[in-house]
């Protein structure tokens, strides 16, 4: 018992031990325990001549310690643990008197509670549930092993009122004056309950975490600084700027800035490797944290860091960091491509198994979402239309995935129509709402994109005109009728609307049931798309926050350029550019014979005025649509919003 316990772990879970060694102590305890029967005795004489002497020796402390070693280091047959648990339950249950104290030191109330699971309806879980439902029980445990223990509770499923309700009363010692904690021990208690941190908690713990952290995260090492971004971006806080100025966490509002700082800082220092920087940058995608100097220096670590074969998990994070951020930095996107296509040639199994066909369609529908076009990249989609493993749900995609980078090879039709042909299996009868409108893209892309024999088969034949109608474009217009309805909520749509009118403007919301939702068209559109007049009717188009790019840099840009003169080549600092869904739905929208303006929402937002609104739609309607550089489609739910 006692080897053991020098062995095990301390406050620290990584103790003295490495994992080699952890696996030749578990090694160790299963030949000394095991479970069969050896050289013909069986174990149950052992158990009672010898072991039942040797336990009834021990404290029960020293019993406790024994039995947590062998629950931490997993080793020794099952029969063992059960043993030392059933003495203990005697000791602690005793059939007659009162129950004896047991004294438990600071190391072994923090390795009961990381060996919890072991306890389950014994006399340990009832004295452990007893003695954590009082904040006062435990006071005397140092700050380092409170952390510990609260993350050794919170990872097992207790109750989530009992870890909550200590951190509580930590946090009131705090603000008292009773205790301190490092910055880092804050980022462990954040990273320990904040999963369990909903209301009505969340005002009593997070934000008092934060407001004594946010001071300290420019401090935190590497390591703690991305723990704490995993932790935040696991469950983001979604509160209004009003609502958190109420419930007392406006902290929060200076959160993103100083994070973003300090990953700045850290990655500038070099203290983050390639696979780092990605998956933190991934994570800040997630919260949706941009800073241009901080997006500069993880770009430029990911530019000038040649991809190798270890590097091939970290391009899809590292394509869905850029797509949510709103970074299209051509050179990074291109080095993807051409690696991803180079794997695919030689490392890759061939044909794709469907979890790689999988990768391959997120992989490319972020670079669809960036307007990313490669040529291999169109190939790679290609080839797996023939791939046999690929399932009909996969090929769908597939194809929609090639009709919205407008690419048709021969191959096309031949797949679209053995698709449609399987309409009725469960894989299609499984498709979601999502899949089924971008399922939409075939048809519609090809109309608007495709050359005129497709598209006129698309149309006439009956197959086809059955399987789109039945399957795919309910679910389109529903999406676009969903948007109607969200935009005539908005304030967008009433100051839009005023500024209209009292510009005298002939324009109105589109109709329910139109292909694409415009926020206001001309009254007599259709009239005059029909006749072709040399004066198209008016598209007014919004481009919300999500549909607009936040950095650009061209193919032609040198890539050996360091940060800070990368974050001077961002040319959204000169110029708007639109993707996503909104360059699809404005390229089509002049191909139906609009004349195309757009309503950048950032911009449009931060007026206060009824003359400055006019003047802004004024400067809109006489400088329309392609003055605007754009980039492509994306139906991510969150770009609802009109903002």
């Amino acid at each position: 018992a006692v080897c053991l316990t020098s062995l095990a772990s301390g406050v620290s879970e990584q103790g003295l031990l490495d994992d080699d060694d952890r696996a030749a102590v578990k090694a160790a305890l299963d030949a000394t325990f095991p479970a069969e029967e050896q050289n013909g005795r069986r174990w149950a004489d052992f158990r009672e001549e010898y072991l039942a002497g040797q336990m009834s020796a021990l404290t029960t402390s020293e019993l406790l310690e024994l039995t947590c070693s062998l629950g931490e280091f997993r080793g020794g047959a099952r029969w063992v643990t059960d043993d030392l648990r059933s003495v203990v339950e005697e000791r602690l249950r005793p059939p007659r008197g009162s129950r004896p104290s047991v004294e438990l030191t600071h190391i072994l109330l923090l390795r009961l509670c990381r060996t919890i699971n072991l306890w389950q309806g014994h006399a340990v879980e009832e004295m452990l549930t007893h003695l954590l439902s009082s904040p006062a029980a435990v006071r005397p445990l140092p700050t380092s092993y409170f952390v510990a223990v609260l993350s050794a509770l919170c990872s097992f499923n207790v109750p989530k009122e009992v870890p909550l309700t200590l951190a509580s009363a930590f946090l009131d010692r705090v603000d008292c004056g009773e205790c301190i904690a490092t910055p880092e021990q804050w980022v462990r208690i954040l990273h320990s309950i904040r999963a369990l941190d909903d209301p009505p908690w969340w005002d009593r713990v997070t934000p008092r975490i934060l407001q004594n952290l946010v001071p300290h995260v420019r401090n935190l090492s590497p390591h703690n600084l991305a723990l704490l971004l995993q932790t935040y971006a696991s469950k983001p806080q979604h509160s209004k700027p009003g609502q958190r100025a109420e419930s007392g966490d406006a902290i929060l509002d200076h959160l993103p800035a100083v994070v973003t700082g300090a990953v700045n800082q850290a990655v500038r220092a070099g203290g983050w490797n390639i696979e780092q920087v990605v998956h933190n940058l991934d994570q800040l995608g997630r919260l949706d944290w941009y800073s241009d100097t901080t997006a500069a220096a993880m770009v430029a670590q990911c530019t000038q860091t040649p991809l190798l074969e270890p590097h091939a998990p970290l391009l899809v994070p590292l394509s869905r960091a850029c797509a949510a951020l709103r970074i299209h930095h051509a050179p990074l996107l291109n080095k993807m491509v051409l690696w991803y296509c180079w794997s695919c040639t030689y490392l890759r199994p061939n044909p794709l198994p469907q979890p790689q066909v999988d990768e391959l369609l997120e992989f490319a529908g972020h670079l669809l979402d960036l307007s990313f076009h490669s040529l291999e990249l169109q190939g790679v989609l290609s080839e797996q239309l023939l791939n046999p493993n690929a399932s009909a749900r996969q090929k769908l995609a597939l194809l929609a995935a090639m009709a919205r980078f407008a690419h048709f090879p021969i191959e096309f039709k031949e797949a679209c129509a053995k698709v449609c042909a399987e309409s009725n299996s469960s894989d299609l009868a499984a498709l979601t709402s999502a899949d089924l409108v971008n399922a939409f893209n075939i048809h519609l892309c090809a109309v608007f994109d495709g050359p005129a024999a497709l598209k006129h088969w698309l149309t006439e034949d009956e197959a086809m005109k059955t399987f789109f109608q039945v399957h795919t474009s309910q679910q389109w217009y529903h999406k676009q009728d969903q948007e109607r309805t969200t935009f005539l909520q908005s304030h967008a749509y009433l100051t839009l609307k005023q500024a209209i009118e009292d510009e005298g403007l002939d324009l109105r919301p589109s109709e329910p049931g139109d292909v694409y939702h415009i926020e206001f068209v001309s009254k007599d559109a259709k009239e005059r798309l029909g006749a072709m007049p040399a004066d198209p009717p008016i598209a007014l188009v919004c481009i919300k926050s999500k549909e607009q790019l936040r950095w650009y840099i061209p193919i032609t840009a040198d890539v050996g350029l360091d940060a800070e003169a990368l974050a001077l080549q961002n040319r959204c600092h000169q110029f708007r550019y639109m993707f996503r869904g909104s360059v699809q739905k404005m390229r089509h929208l002049q191909a139906m014979g609009y004349r195309t303006a757009a309503i950048w929402l950032s911009e449009w937002t931060a007026l206060e005025t009824a003359e400055q609104r006019q003047v802004y739609l004024r400067t809109a309607l006489g400088t329309p649509g392609r003055q605007n550089a754009t980039f492509s489609p994306n139906a991510a739910e969150e770009e609802e919003t009109y903002c």
